[in-house]
């Protein structure tokens, strides 16, 4: 357990609907200039509506029905017979298109791109896979039969993908859809996510299942395509089928800015594709077009940004939320960008990207592969046709995740530096001075550090303290190693977030990833439910863990009876983490966070700002879940279980090493500041004043749990993770595994030490406490 706070976004948005408000306009005219966009009005028994054009809003007219030779009528449930297949709308004109064009009209791409569709899907006429829909008997209203349409024709054309097979549970009631997913599965506690009016959801992306609770009756309105929740379900339907295709369910997706996400997918083709496919399914489910509602599609995006406003290249990583100066909004973007793809290559092709991803887990390589062209050649084509085809053209760009016009210059480092600039009056901040400082302007003082790499690496018990200065570099490169060749193999993780818990760190699972690829020969567990939550919500977080864990044993119920109180003291206001496994072998995680602006967030030092906002927490406390998987019942046998600076310090070592694979300076200025109370400068009262001998009796095998409050938390966890980092120096990251796994075959610690280290436990704690009273001393 960390007793650290930590703060992490998981904000997934897909399909939203706007509102959108109509009024009337006085006697407006087809083509003339509108003052706002979603407007509508009724001119001589027309229908108009006030629709953006490039960069005009003018009144278009709004066609009232669907062409009478649209026929759509999928089966209520997917089956093995024939479905009727709809023919293209007489609307879509199906005039020749040549790829990757660029002298072209809003409608001819959409007619292309919709023709393009339109053929694929009347060429599937059964499914080739195995779906369930699942309807709740009570629900009715025109929700229900829209679903059943959407749900039918997008079974139909997409199941073969999955494997065993997709599920789409609809009902009223939420303890009704969960019940029917945990049968088919996937156990979760909630079902209540608001995506459009009236519609909460839930999606399983990683085991193609998703259910939703329909709170309120819509009826289908192909102008306004969004309302009625057709178009929500076949977008999230086809995320689904994009994991499975590409052979990403369970890895990483789309590009985040970490560098392991570098080949991963844009957010752009992401989001885009499944509104393409979203729209395109519901449109022609309902015997609709896509194009008569493609206006008022451009409408559905958070108000207040410019969310069009970029060039492609900037939407391949999304990032921002209501209230930030800036929010990379990856939807129309990409969806015109899908039409684009579609009219040029056919839907077949574009599929076949998806799919060869499996291959070659590069989206440019498989890009190239199946378009023709590269990616920067695609990028440079959009660009010019953006402005035809019902975009804007690009007049900002993002520079270190802030906005600029298209134009200016940005310097290289927006942020000025906390430093203070040399003056007469100004004294360079002194090392000690450096670990202590808060955060101010965007980073720390710290953050300008560099660290020198030793030439010595130690390679046995007998040269390791001659050669101590090259243990931190030799621990570090060992575990990045392991990272650059390994794989990860986190399982399902199902999150509970707190209803006014507001997260900041948008990839939550990254550093589980890195941890577990830390570990390549280590066993991980199979699923973990991670419970997410502030202090205001410790209240909620507690009785959701109690119902999720309600079926549990009274031994599992009595040990983790005050599994949120015990992390989150009331005198601080604020709640930390833990990890523990249940009677199931899964892990479990509760992961307490720091609200933006509290005091303890506002006193943060750069560790502290790494736990909390870099989520390097979540990785110590996943590598306590792979700890307690391998000892299983052996961690309460007190004789076969780690002593805690064992288990905190590799905790520790790995939170910081893992995210910092890719730069040898993060990990040490992590490391120093970490450290900040026991070097022997540290100017406070709470400083802790270490020795030789000091440090030899803390690492005693006598202690154990008895005394472990006898002794400074720094010396609990960060000097433990000192003492790991000797140990990963001389026999590498796996090592630590490997005590455990030796410990869990019966084995006493300094059994396994001998075994593992190859040299006497007492032997080694001399050399340790030699080497750590050394480093502290000297300011390293």
């Amino acid at each position: 357990m960390r007793r650290r706070v930590l703060t992490v976004l998981i904000l997934i948005i897909s399909l939203s609907t706007f509102p959108i408000q109509s009024v009337n306009s006085a006697s407006p005219k087809i083509g003339a200039s509108c003052a706002k966009v979603g407007k509508k009005a009724v001119v001589s028994g027309k229908s108009l509506i006030c629709v953006k054009s490039g960069k005009k809003l003018i009144w278009r007219k709004v066609v009232q029905k669907p062409d009478p030779n649209i026929s759509a009528t999928p089966q209520p449930t997917p089956s093995s017979s024939s479905t009727p297949v709809p023919s293209p709308s007489s609307s879509i004109n199906n005039t020749s298109f040549t790829p990757w064009s660029t002298d072209i009209t809003e409608k001819e791409l959409n007619d292309a791109a919709q023709s393009e569709f339109r053929k694929w899907a009347a060429a599937k006429t059964s499914p080739g896979g195995k779906h369930e829909l699942v309807i709740q008997a009570e629900l009715s209203g025109q929700r229900k039969d829209i679903f059943r349409k959407v749900d039918a024709l997008q079974a139909r054309l997409f199941s073969s993908y999955f494997e065993p097979r997709s599920v789409t549970v609809i009902g009223k009631d939420e303890a009704w859809v969960i019940k029917q997913l945990g049968d088919r599965g996937w156990v979760t506690n909630r079902c209540n996510e608001p995506y459009a009016q009236g519609i909460e959801i839930c999606v399983y992306h990683d085991g193609g299942m998703h259910g939703y609770v329909i709170k309120s009756d819509a009826a289908y309105d192909p102008v306004y395509p969004g309302a009625d929740g057709g178009a929500l379900l076949a977008h999230e339907y086809f995320h689904l089928v994009q994991w499975a295709a590409s052979g990403t369910q369970n890895k990483n997706k789309s590009k985040n800015g970490d560098p392991a996400s570098i080949n991963a997918f844009p957010s752009w083709m992401i989001e885009g594709s499944a509104d393409f496919v979203g729209f395109s399914v519901a449109a022609l489910a309902m015997n609709s077009t896509y194009w008569v509602g493609r206006p008022v599609m451009l409408t559905y995006s958070p108000p207040g940004y410019p969310v069009n406003a970029y060039a492609i290249a900037d939407y391949e990583i999304r990032f921002g939320k209501q209230g930030d100066p800036v929010w990379i909004y990856p939807y129309h973007i990409g969806r015109v960008a899908t039409e684009y793809i579609v009219a040029s290559i056919g839907f077949e092709k574009f599929m076949q990207i998806w799919q060869d991803y499996k291959t070659t887990s590069n989206f440019e390589i498989s890009f190239e592969k199946f378009a023709g062209i590269s990616k920067e050649e695609f990028y440079k084509r959009f660009e010019i046709i953006r402005s035809k085809v019902g975009l804007p053209a690009a007049t900002l760009a993002i520079f270190n995740e802030k906005s600029y016009p298209i134009g200016s210059k940005p310097s290289p480092s927006p942020e000025p530096s906390v430093v203070p600039s040399p003056t007469p009056t100004s004294k360079p901040l002194t090392f000690a001075e450096k670990l202590w400082s808060r955060q101010d302007k965007g980073s720390f003082p710290i953050q300008s550090e560099s660290f020198e790499v030793s030439s010595l690496r130690p390679t046995n018990w007998q040269d390791i303290y001659e050669k101590r200065l090259g243990i931190p570099h030799s621990a570090w490169s060992q575990t990045a190693n392991n990272i650059n060749s390994s794989s990860s193999k986190v399982g399902n993780v199902e999150v509970f977030v707190g209803p006014n818990t507001i997260l900041s760190y948008p990839e939550y699972r990254t550093n589980m990833d890195l941890v577990s690829k830390a570990f390549p020969s280590a066993r991980n567990v199979k699923t973990l439910k991670l419970f997410i939550f502030n202090f205001k919500d410790s209240g909620w977080a507690d009785s959701t863990f109690k119902r999720v864990f309600s079926y549990e044993t009274q031994a599992f119920k009595n040990r983790h009876a005050q599994a949120v109180s015990e992390i989150c003291p009331e005198k601080r206001e604020v709640c930390f983490a833990q990890a523990f496994i249940d009677s199931n072998s899964d892990g479990v995680i509760m992961y307490g966070i720091t609200d933006k602006g509290s005091k303890e967030q506002l006193a943060q030092t750069y560790s502290e700002y790494a736990r909390d906002s870099l989520g390097y927490v979540i990785g110590h406390e996943y590598m306590h879940t792979i700890q307690r998987v391998i000892l299983g019942d052996r961690w309460y046998q007190r004789d076969f279980t780690p002593p805690s600076w064992f288990n905190e310090g590799s905790a520790v070592f790995i939170e910081n090493a893992a995210p910092n694979y890719k730069s040898f300076d993060n990990y040490m200025r992590f490391r120093a500041v970490d450290s900040k109370l026991l070097y022997s400068d540290c100017p406070w009262d709470s400083c802790v004043k270490l020795d030789e001998k000091l440090i030899f009796d803390y690492l005693s095998l006598t202690h154990y749990e008895k005394n472990w409050d006898n002794f400074a938390y720094a010396m609990k966890y960060e000097m433990s993770a000192r003492t790991v980092e000797i140990l990963v120096a001389l026999k590498g990251p796996d090592s630590l595994v490997r005590m455990v796994e030796v410990m869990a075959s019966g084995k006493k610690f300094d059994e396994a030490f001998q075994i593992v280290y190859e040299i006497n436990y007492d032997q080694a704690r001399s050399i340790i406490a030699r080497i750590i009273a050394d480093q502290f001393a000297n300011g390293r």
